[in-house]
């Protein structure tokens, strides 16, 4: 009896790529930061960046991960003004880039979308020249 072959799963890029843009998008909307930074902030992968943002409308993980259940580690005059802790934050951030957010969303939609029909060529080319050099593990 012959044996099945069974393909291997592919990394597809603009897919992923797609996600990556999707998150990013909704992280400067609700947390005020790229999704990099609201991620790693407070981290050893990205060091530098502030576990906090004082005051102001930015909210990292870490800092989600350490509230207190008060204003004290939100922005606390930012967390004063709209309400106590990430709640409050997270809502206003939201009525100020709601507009952003699906305008945002909208457009990187249809770009991804559009964008494969018209570089269909290009494309293929790539996939042919990553296939020979991953064994199809990775395709656009």
């Amino acid at each position: 009896m012959r044996r099945r072959r069974t393909t291997k799963a592919a990394v597809k890029i603009l897919p992923l790529a797609e996600t990556l843009v999707g998150a990013n998008i909704l992280s400067e909307g609700l947390f005020g930061t790229d999704g990099w930074t609201f991620l790693s902030s407070g981290t050893f992968l990205n060091p530098n960046a502030p576990i906090r943002a004082d005051g102001t409308s930015k909210i990292t993980l870490q800092e989600m991960i350490n509230w207190r259940g008060d204003s004290g580690n939100v922005g606390s005059s930012h967390a004063a003004e709209y309400g106590t802790g990430i709640g409050g934050v997270l809502m206003s951030n939201l009525k100020k880039n709601w507009f952003e957010i699906m305008l945002k969303t909208t457009i990187a939609g249809f770009g991804f979308r559009i964008l494969p029909k018209l570089m269909r060529k290009p494309i293929n080319n790539a996939n042919k020249l990553l296939k020979m050099g991953t064994q199809g593990v990775v395709k656009i």
